[in-house]
């Protein structure tokens, strides 16, 4: 029961501090994405070393029910899309690593998992709760915002990533086209 408490304090804690009016404003769709380099699982993880992908963004909490829920889903992503231009990363927000780790033990994934501890990243992207999911196209711009996870919005959030990954690649200049 204690944990349980401490876990609603903690979910609560995250959204005062997110709904405060010291909030930054939220990026803005199909604008450039706020890029980041943050300490990964083995290696930094860049947003800037992604483009030209798609980039599914998964913010997320070891204290997070929902985000538990989504990691299966996140996790079938990757394994199907990962091959025609999709990256899932995952951004835990946790305060401490230790956390994050006991979570991704019990949730084993292998796509890319970053870690924002002082929220950085998090307060750049204006995240209005957990979980919440950024869609990246290949031109870097931030394309939807999704909050929470409910399985009933799956196929669309599906839907719309496809539309993404059929979206044409990025042009790549050459010396007499730059």
């Amino acid at each position: 029961m204690t944990s349980l408490l401490r876990r609603a304090g903690l979910a609560l804690a995250l959204l005062v501090g997110l709904s405060s009016g010291s909030r930054a404003a939220a990026p803005a769709l199909n604008e450039a994405a706020p890029l980041f380099t943050l300490p990964g699982k083995s290696a930094p993880v860049a947003l800037q070393a992604l483009r030209g992908r798609v980039v599914l963004l998964d913010f997320w909490a070891s204290w997070c029910v929902p985000c538990a829920q989504s990691f299966p889903w996140l996790e079938g992503l990757h394994q199907r899309w990962q091959g025609d231009g999709l990256t899932v990363l995952g951004v835990n927000v946790d305060k401490q690593r230790k956390r994050a780790d006991a979570f991704l033990a019990l949730h084993a994934t292998t796509f890319p998992v970053a870690f924002d501890p002082e929220g950085k990243v998090a307060a750049a992207y204006a995240l209005p709760g957990m979980p919440t999911t950024c869609l990246i196209d290949r031109q870097g711009r931030l394309r939807r915002v999704h909050t929470g996870f409910r399985a009933e919005e799956v196929l669309e959030v599906e839907a719309f990533i496809k539309s993404l990954l059929d979206e044409a690649p990025p042009a790549v200049p050459t010396p007499e086209h730059p």
